[in-house]
């Protein structure tokens, strides 16, 4: 059974194309966060260009800095979460001079994990916490998300692409914008803003 079939709730983190070490430390962040020692059950690599048939050696560790010399990459591996399998899918896209690294949750699996009220809490959050660690231009959390906005109008909640988008006001502040569509992928997204509000980071 393919476990990386069916619906996903994704997670993107975006940085400028050339912030090396931001993207580094995101994909650091994730890999420490949910798996052990950044090695991986299951794992395998898409990729159009040979050259990077080596990102993942024989013992299944992934090399980043091998991972993210491409523009777009997608690796799928397998994790436990608070005592449930949960396939994962992290990949990345370019667009007008930006990188996004995306983390995909099977929607089956995180419901399995978590109950509907603590999703989004768990998605805000792990926003929260990659920022810690590597801070992002934006972040964007959706139900099949794609990467396809980088305009400031997400800033104002002018252009809603997303039902969540988080950005930094300053280096300890986060600013959430909810919209009033949630994350299931079938509510109908009438871009109505639920609320902003401010996250201090500590």
């Amino acid at each position: 059974m393919n476990t990386y079939k069916g619906s996903f709730i994704g997670v993107g983190l975006v940085y400028s194309k050339a912030d090396n070490t931001g993207i580094l430390n995101c994909i650091n962040f994730i890999l420490s966060e949910f798996l052990s020692d950044r090695y991986a059950v299951n794992t395998y690599f898409e990729k159009d260009d040979l050259n990077y048939g080596n990102v993942i050696d024989s013992y299944k560790k992934i090399n980043i800095e091998k991972l993210i010399s491409a523009d777009y990459f997608t690796v799928c591996f397998d994790t436990i979460y608070n005592g449930f399998e949960l396939p994962l899918i992290l990949s990345s896209n370019c667009v007008d001079g930006y990188f996004s690294v995306q983390i995909d949750f099977r929607e089956e699996a995180i419901y399995c994990c978590l109950t509907r009220a603590e999703v989004l809490s768990f998605f805000e959050k792990l926003i929260v916490d990659v920022y810690k660690s590597a801070p992002f231009v934006y972040a964007y959390c959706d139900n099949e998300p794609t990467f396809d906005c980088v305009s400031e109008e997400l800033n104002t909640g002018g252009k809603n692409c997303y039902p969540v988008v988080v950005f930094p006001k300053g280096k300890k502040v986060l600013k959430i914008i909810r919209q009033k569509w949630t994350l299931n992928g079938y509510t109908e997204r009438d871009k109505s803003l639920v609320g902003e509000f401010n996250i201090n980071i500590e």
